[in-house]
């Protein structure tokens, strides 16, 4: 995901975290997947087989200006149709500031 350092993106001044929100379900019973940001540890989940939605912080240390890399790495994967493997299936991702802050900047705009 892109990030600028011009103060009102991602990397906003005096933000100390961002939150990442992932809207999926495993495809396998006792299902574990660990993220990274740029290739550095910043949690691991339990997913259910049923559909919710997970967030993870992520500290804005671990945030470059310009291009950055999540990577989720499953523990197990099972077969799907046409003879394929997944892990999980994703409907949605999301990263910005935490919903903490989204709430703040609604009341503030009120």
């Amino acid at each position: 995901f892109p990030s600028d350092a011009d103060g009102d993106g991602v990397l906003a001044s005096g933000r100390s975290e961002l939150q990442l929100s992932l809207l999926m379900r495993a495809l396998v019973p006792k299902q574990r997947v660990s993220i990274f940001a740029n290739e550095k540890p910043v949690g691991t989940l339990d997913v259910t087989q049923e559909w919710a939605s997970y967030d993870v912080s992520i500290p804005a240390a671990n945030v470059v200006p310009g291009d950055n890399r999540i990577r989720l790495t499953f523990r197990s994967s099972g077969s799907i149709a046409g003879g394929k493997k997944a892990a999980a299936a994703l409907a949605a991702i999301e990263i910005g500031a935490p919903r903490t802050a989204f709430k703040q900047l609604l009341t503030a705009h009120s």
